[in-house]
């Protein structure tokens, strides 16, 4: 990990750019403080995914760099021929002349005609389905399979470490194949909201559905709710905080219960349980350790009506909007981004998250026998170390010892996302703008801006400046992007830490900094959600989308201004918070 700091003038300590050039803190989805070990892995997996997306799609980047500074990620993106501390594009001119006379960029050019001409994402997505799904959930399932608690420590370590290169292979996979969804999504976004003049969430509506792992349809969730249906008294054992029961003894019944109740069980813990329940590291929770949050899931998913939405009436009338001479594009579009909108969730579900919590139970079951060893603490604190130090402490070699083991834990624990500088260095300048580049390369980039810029909320950054503003002057209303419609009032939620996902409750509005894909047990549970970051794009919008209830995104300050318990009127159309007490 890069702790590197520095001291300007006023005493302040301010961490030191890792680099020459621009880096930019990640807040959207690494809002929470990383791991040691996840810090390792992800800023060497993340990047090289991106590389080879980025030139798969002729994307006019060489790719990016990460460092972690203080438990945080900061990203340095590497246009293609540009220097490193470049603060924007060339003249308009000397760009024109780079596009025609240099060869990679030549290069890409040509890739983006070709990946518009035999529509690359819908190869990507049959390379999903046919070969990459088989092999990551098989190797996830190999990995799950292994008897950890009867291996003997070099077997545990070997494991260990399996799990950890997995990890690394999910990674890369998950980010090679994010253009495969970003780009047709984003192509699809900003053309039919140009056409139509329609709000964003609305035009991204006409999606809603086509993700069975977003929506949590997919059919061994479906197989247990049948199952539960048909025991009675099974759906008596979820009431279990009425009846004062553990919700681990109860979700043991459930896996203990005769017939296809028991069967339906294992089969949906089998696919479900080591998956991240509460974010992306190594440091937060996996499903069966929130049983809990599980069994209230599940009890909310039985009132649910499961009947397909028919999204035809919505879809005539955004048609209808669009001019006649784009509705076959219109169409096209569409069906691309609904046919690829379910690979976005997917790859983390069966993938990088799964293999994530696979680390992470041999984390904690090394943790465990070091514990008792006295080498360190506790079994949760072994996340903090690198692969080598757990290699040096199971040999009896020099490690850390258990006090500095846990002043990192400590130290991580207490690092907050708000502390650290958006950017070090220089801020990034901006790209060049769409319309310097041909049309298939404009195409291809614009896709992938409008994406980014709905996923992470670039595009709101001005919009949510002013909203802060707004909010000093009238604490009682917060805005942010209005990215799923509808109004709600209920009791906010806020969810800081992984162990605080026991305390939502039915009907909560969950406040986070951001969500991701592992939150997606707890979405029949919840009344509305607010993220303090993100946009359109970000996972917590699609997620709202997909259950038809209010979000309001990129709400500035909203995690230090809303207080857990706090009663609050949610306008998901409009943006808007409203704190009622």
């Amino acid at each position: 990990m890069a702790t590197d700091v520095k001291v300007n003038s006023s005493s302040t300590v301010l961490p030191k750019a890792p680099g020459p050039g621009p880096w930019a803190l990640e807040a959207s989805h690494w809002s929470h403080p990383m791991s040691g070990f996840m810090s390792e892995i992800f800023p060497r997996a993340m990047p090289e995914g991106f590389r080879r997306g980025a030139e798969n799609y002729g994307m006019l980047l060489e790719g990016m760099r990460m460092e972690v500074i203080n438990h945080f990620l900061y990203v340095q993106i590497l246009p293609i021929g540009a220097p490193i501390d470049a603060k924007g594009p060339p003249p308009k001119w000397l760009f024109k002349l780079l596009l025609k006379l240099h060869p990679r960029l030549r290069k890409r050019i040509n890739r983006c005609k070709e990946v518009l001409a035999e529509r690359t994402w819908q190869r990507e997505l049959d390379e999903w389905n046919r070969s990459i799904k088989p092999w990551v959930v098989g190797r996830n399932q190999a990995l799950q399979a292994v008897d950890i608690e009867n291996s003997d420590d070099a077997a545990l370590f070997k494991h260990l470490s399996e799990c950890r290169q997995h990890l690394y292979d999910a990674l890369v996979s998950h980010h090679t194949l994010t253009a495969s969804n970003a780009v047709p999504l984003g192509r699809y976004l900003a053309k039919t909201t140009a056409w139509t003049g329609l709000p964003e969430h609305e035009v991204l509506d006409l999606l809603r559905g086509s993700s069975p792992s977003t929506a949590g349809t997919t059919a061994d969730l479906q197989r247990l709710l049948a199952a539960l249906r048909q025991h009675h008294e099974a759906i008596s054992w979820l009431e279990f905080e009425d009846n004062g029961e553990d919700p681990a003894t109860v979700l043991q019944k459930l896996l203990s219960a005769d017939g296809e109740l028991g069967a339906a069980t294992n089969a949906y813990i089998e696919v479900i349980g080591n998956r991240l329940g509460t974010g992306y590291d190594v440091a937060d929770r996996r499903v069966i350790e929130v049983p809990d949050v599980l069994l209230r899931g599940l009890a909310q998913s039985l009132q649910k009506d499961n009947s397909a939405d028919d999204l035809q009436p919505e879809i005539n009338r955004v048609r209808g909007l669009v001019p006649e001479q784009h509705r076959a594009e219109f169409d096209q579009l569409l069906d691309d981004a609904q046919m690829t909108h379910e690979i976005r969730d997917e790859r983390i579900v069966l993938g990088d998250s799964w293999a994530t919590g696979l680390a992470r139970r041999a984390l904690l079951e090394a943790g465990k026998r070091l514990t008792a060893r006295g080498l360190i603490e506790a079994p949760e604190h072994l996340v903090d170390a690198t692969l080598a130090e757990i290699e040096a402490m199971f040999n009896g070699e020099a490690g850390p010892g258990p006090e500095q083991l846990a002043a990192r834990h400590h130290q991580r624990c207490n690092a907050h996302v708000e502390e650290m500088p958006p950017f070090l260095g220089s801020e990034p300048g901006p790209p060049p703008p769409d319309e310097w580049l041909p049309p298939a390369a404009r195409e291809i980039m614009s896709g992938m801006g409008a994406f980014l810029n709905g996923n992470m909320g670039q595009d709101a950054a001005q919009a949510n400046a002013a909203a802060a503003q707004q909010s000093a002057d009238n604490g009682q209303l917060l805005t942010g992007v209005g990215a799923s419609g509808g109004s709600y009032e209920g009791i906010a939620r806020v969810i800081t830490a992984p162990e605080q996902m026991n305390q939502i409750q039915q009907g909560d509005i969950l406040l986070v900094a951001s969500t991701s894909p592992a939150f997606n047990v707890v979405l029949p549970l919840l009344g509305a959600i607010v993220t303090e970051r993100g946009g359109m794009l970000c996972h917590a919008a699609v997620v709202a989308r997909e259950y038809q209830i209010p979000a309001v995104a990129g709400v500035p300050g909203a995690m230090q201004k809303i207080n857990n318990g706090q009663r609050l009127r949610i306008d998901g159309s409009a943006g808007t918070v409203e704190l009622l007490n």
